[in-house]
């Protein structure tokens, strides 16, 4: 009886009974790193090896930054953090990953800096659910600078990965474990090779509010360069990208990698630019309320073989049921947004509302595949090409190496999407909206209407008269037609918190 009674009381004693606070500060002049107890610690090396259930680790900011390339399988709660108002600096030391956490839940990591120096990084915080469901994950309040170095070493270099290793798309069923429930909030990420965030079998992780701007090209797994600032991928669920300030990356034509051949095709690799970019048979995602810009402005192919694109948010192969709301997206290369590719499956069932789009070198939005779309109430503004290619190869009749639109095929798409309420215009008083299966012939809003039979019957071409645009202000004069309301709604893109 005495036995269970004990039992019964450790079982009910919380961990944060035995949880410490492990202070670390190199340039104390009593530091230590053995194993007695005394504090603090001159790494965070020693204080990782030390670490317990409950733990809280604060780090002094000092003259010199710290060394770090630790591991850890250590259950939590347990938070990693400044300790004070100035962030310490952390940069890479043997290892080419600065932290790596495998199998652990609770942990939060906030209000440090994390400084590739340049140096040939592959990641600085990578979260692995390799052996069970990995949840509750907070990445908050850091800054994540100079990582990924300049000699294209790592294939996707990414300062956070979130992900499954284990898991592979040919056997789903086995090694099913997801990072879940996490958030990326409120980072900071400046001059970043490749790109910030990557999502890779997770379910309901939020990327929100986080400042992610000039970052330089990397290399891709198959042979392609350029930049994918938050990719999300291989089934992940239900994932939110919220209120993200994405773009001023560096120009292909500043980038020193040359694309590689394709394994699969054996061709030259196009380069791809892109701020928001979903992949891989990621569902029911939310993106809404960023403002993505300066992707390869001006320029309709990105460097070096202009056989490529850039885009502001693409929507690719199997990402079903996004709905991509309120962003604004402007000084974009090849599209503002893309949804589907030929070659790749289906992006279905995405909704495109309220958006504003505006200083595409190509098009505003570029339909490539994709079943039962809506676009709505999207305000489409000063396109080099059309506001709305429509090529959408799916349900193609194949005939040898190529893929034929049939009358069927025709009749299918025109009754098969909602594109209405929406408002165009090219800077002049009439231009051409859409490009209707047939892409050298561009239609005006009355052709295209003829042309599918009713698409865009309540659309509008007129100017949305914003206030201005040269500094970013995207806001909408008082007398803007963009204002008023049709089918309820009004069009184009809000800042949060406005009227």
């Amino acid at each position: 009886m005495y036995f269970n009674f004990f039992i019964v009381c450790c079982l009910l004693l919380s961990s944060s009974v035995f949880a410490a606070t492990r202070y670390v500060d190199q340039d104390h002049p009593r530091c230590s790193d053995n194993s007695n107890g005394k504090q603090p610690y001159c790494s965070l090396t020693a204080a990782f090896r030390d670490l317990r259930t409950g733990d809280t680790v604060r780090i002094r900011a000092s003259q010199h930054p710290y060394r770090v390339s630790v591991a850890s399988a250590q259950p939590g709660p347990i938070t990693i953090e400044a300790d004070g108002q100035h962030p310490p600096v952390l940069i890479p030391d043997t290892s080419d990953t600065m932290i790596s956490l495998t199998d652990v839940s609770h942990w939060t990591i906030r209000n440090l800096t994390f400084d590739g120096q340049g140096k040939e990084v592959r990641y600085a915080i990578f979260i692995n659910a390799r052996s069970r469901h990995v949840h509750h994950i907070n990445i908050q309040h850091n800054r994540f600078v100079n990582l990924g170095g300049f000699a294209g070493t790592f294939k996707k270099p990414m300062a956070i990965r979130l992900t499954n290793s284990k898991w592979k798309k040919s056997k789903p069923n086995q090694n099913n474990y997801y990072v879940t429930d996490s958030t990326i909030a409120d980072n900071i990420f400046d001059n970043c090779a490749h790109g910030g965030v990557l999502l890779s079998h997770t379910k309901k992780v939020t990327v929100a509010n986080n400042d992610m701007t000039h970052f330089r090209c990397g290399r891709y797994n198959d042979g392609r360069v350029g930049v994918q600032a938050i990719k999300v991928g291989l089934s992940s669920l239900d994932t939110v990208i919220r209120g993200n300030r994405v773009g001023a990356f560096q120009p292909s034509s500043a980038c020193p990698l040359q694309p590689g051949k394709h394994p699969k095709t054996g061709k030259l690799a196009r380069p791809v630019y892109v701020g928001i970019y979903c992949d891989v048979g990621s569902v029911k995602g939310l993106v809404a309320d960023n403002v993505v810009f300066d992707i390869d402005a001006g320029r309709s192919r990105p460097a070096p073989n202009r056989n490529g694109s850039s885009a502001g948010i693409f929507i690719e192969s199997r990402c079903t049921d996004w709905n991509v709301t309120n962003n604004l997206i402007y000084n974009i290369g090849t599209y503002g947004f893309r949804n589907g590719s030929k070659s790749t499956g289906s992006a279905d069932r995405t909704k495109f509302t309220n958006n504003t789009v505006y200083g595409v070198a190509g098009h505003a939005i570029s339909i490539q595949k994709g079943e039962n779309l809506v676009i709505k109430h999207n305000i489409l503004s000063n396109y080099a090409g059309v506001a709305i290619e429509f090529r959408n190869f799916a349900k193609c009749r194949q005939s040898g190496r190529t893929c034929k639109i049939t009358r069927e095929t025709r009749a299918f798409h025109q009754s098969n999407h909602e594109i209405d309420h929406n408002l165009f215009w090219q800077g002049r008083a009439s231009g051409p909206i859409a490009i209707w299966f047939n892409r050298k012939t561009k239609l005006d809003l009355t052709g295209w209407q003829q042309a599918t039979h009713g698409y865009g019957g309540q659309s509008i071409y007129t100017n949305p008269e914003f206030i201005d645009v040269k500094n970013g202000h995207f806001a909408l004069r008082n007398g803007s037609a963009a204002n008023r309301k049709t089918a309820g709604a009004v069009f184009g893109y809000r800042a949060p918190g406005s009227k």
